[in-house]
């Protein structure tokens, strides 16, 4: 029973590692995709997370401690080509007493074969909507695919393959996906929701409120989608000189990786004619003044360097000073601007913050756009 139940579980933690490192980003596509959040949008994306790790767990491991370790173990690799092998035996245990099937080991294989891809087939007709069809040839390629990753040993890091490759491995795990698709028609299964469905111009094409939580949703995306570029840049940099001939200025790489981000992210599409930062822009609001027209330039500039923006710029030049007194000072202050930028929205229900306050501006719906005429035409660049 240890050996059937290891495999879940280190599907469950690299799923649950993985939840935890690119959750927010699935949350900020799925928001700029529909509009809104859902929690039958998210339960299906994190169904879909831990069923592709436990695939993989269940497929792959255990792997070779190390390159060669399986050559030599006779029945190891190799490859079955003939079809449906298994019915001989399969008779023979029917012969023999019908509850012998449940005690062999090669009819429970291709039992367990055919239950690990059901979920496969419900998912793609439920979640990726690619109908029946679309499910099965999916279940195919994805049974072919990994039989290749078996044959290759794992396309070369071992040398030789680990695991007998066989075509009724293939054959059970489509014939899964099969009946998983027609499984994914009963109502059971309609409450998974997919990222296929109607997009949010069309589904939720009403103006929605902009409220506490959208708008700190949008500074928790801003804040990632942050990190995330510094440390792109940063590995990125590193990587370079690693293997480049005439390695980058370090000092470059440095000022790139703490200033380009916050300007990338959050400034420079904040002052575009979208008004809004790229979290923003993923919970659909924008800057505008109070007759609700998009925010002057002069006015966004000052309130974004009071928020979100002047916040990791803060951060980002205390980076590059290092422990000395200028970046003590310039982390005290960003502490200080971010603890005012969060304390203000926690406290303020209409989820203005203390930037907007400051400058006059508030948050609104980008579907929310003004009814004159007038109003549409300054609109048009930044709604589309």
């Amino acid at each position: 029973m240890n050996t059937m139940l290891w495999p879940g579980w280190i599907a469950i933690l690299f799923a649950t590692l993985f939840t935890a490192a690119a959750g927010v980003f699935l949350l900020a596509m799925q928001y700029h995709r529909h509009g809104r959040l859902s929690w039958r949008r998210s339960l299906a994306s994190v169904t879909v997370i831990l069923y592709l790790f436990g695939l993989l767990s269940y497929t792959m491991l255990p792997l070779p401690p190390t390159r060669g370790d399986f050559c030599d173990i006779p029945g190891m690799g190799g490859v079955q080509k003939m079809p449906f092998a298994f019915l001989p035996q399969l008779k023979e245990a029917l012969l023999d007493s019908p509850g012998a099937i449940l005690h062999d080991a090669l009819l429970l294989q291709v039992a367990l074969n055919v239950v690990l891809f059901l979920p496969l087939g419900v998912l793609a007709v439920r979640w990726a909507r690619v109908g029946f069809i679309g499910a099965v040839l999916l279940g195919g390629l994805a049974s072919v695919l990994i039989e290749t990753t078996q044959y290759t040993g794992v396309f070369g890091i071992y040398d030789c393959a680990y695991r007998v490759t066989d075509i009724d491995d293939v054959i059970a795990n489509t014939s899964g996906a099969a009946i998983g698709a027609l499984l994914a028609y009963l109502p059971v299964f309609a409450w998974i929701s997919g990222p296929n469905e109607r997009v949010a111009a069309r589904e939720y094409h009403r103006p929605r409120p902009v409220t506490r939580t959208r708008r700190m949703l949008g500074m928790v995306f801003d804040l990632a989608l942050v990190a995330v570029f510094a440390f792109i840049l940063g590995t990125g940099g590193a990587l370079v000189n690693n293997v480049a001939g005439k390695p980058l200025d370090t000092n470059v790489l440095d000022v790139a990786a703490a200033l380009l981000p916050p300007l990338l992210v959050i400034i420079l599409p904040a002052l575009a004619p979208g008004r809004a930062s790229l979290g923003q822009r993923c919970t659909w609001i924008f800057a505008a003044d109070e007759s609700g027209y998009p925010a002057g330039i002069g006015s966004q500039a000052l309130r974004t360097l009071l928020g979100g923006g002047g916040f990791t710029l803060l951060l980002g030049a205390a980076e590059l000073a290092g422990d000395t007194g200028a970046g003590l000072g310039l982390r005290a202050t960003a502490f200080l601007l971010g603890a005012a930028c969060l304390l203000v929205v926690l406290l303020d229900a209409s989820g203005r913050g203390f930037s907007a306050r400051i400058t006059g501006l508030h948050f609104a719906d980008r579907r929310a756009v003004p009814a004159s005429g007038r109003a549409a035409g300054r609109n048009r660049e930044w709604a589309a």
